[in-house]
């Protein structure tokens, strides 16, 4: 699915490849099953609930608004998330994998759940939340 938008986009039950760029307003993903996301957003929010596919990568790239992820708790990936002005609230199981010469900002790297497939996710102006259900 690939949608490209300077509105708000809601998404309900998607499942493959969600392909994503939005310009200026909220991107909402829910129900999602076995999910690919490559997501870009320029200025709005970015919330997921689902499950993400553990077979490719997934890349999340905000300039402005906050990244909002909830996960079920048993959720496997490598997570690579920074944010240049913001904060990290993460609720999942990691293993970090410090960083000791990190940048500015926040920057939370590692295995949750020993997973290996990558979750890169970068914020310049705002906060990450991985949450559980």
């Amino acid at each position: 699915m690939c949608i490209r938008d300077s509105g708000t986009i809601e998404l309900d039950g998607a499942s493959g490849l969600v392909w994503l760029r939005n310009s200026f307003a909220d991107t909402t993903v829910s129900g999602a099953q076995e999910v690919t996301l490559d997501v870009e957003t320029r200025d709005g929010h970015f919330s997921f609930e689902g499950q993400l596919a553990d077979r490719t990568g997934h890349r999340i790239d905000c300039e402005v608004g906050d990244v909002t992820l909830r996960l079920s708790s048993d959720t496997a990936l490598w997570l690579d998330a920074s944010t240049r002005h913001g904060q990290i609230y993460n609720e999942l199981p990691i293993v970090e994998d410090k960083d000791p010469g990190s940048s500015d900002g926040q920057q939370l790297q590692g295995a949750i759940n020993g997973g290996k497939t990558k979750l890169h996710i970068k914020v310049r102006d705002g906060d990450i939340t991985l949450e559980t259900y």
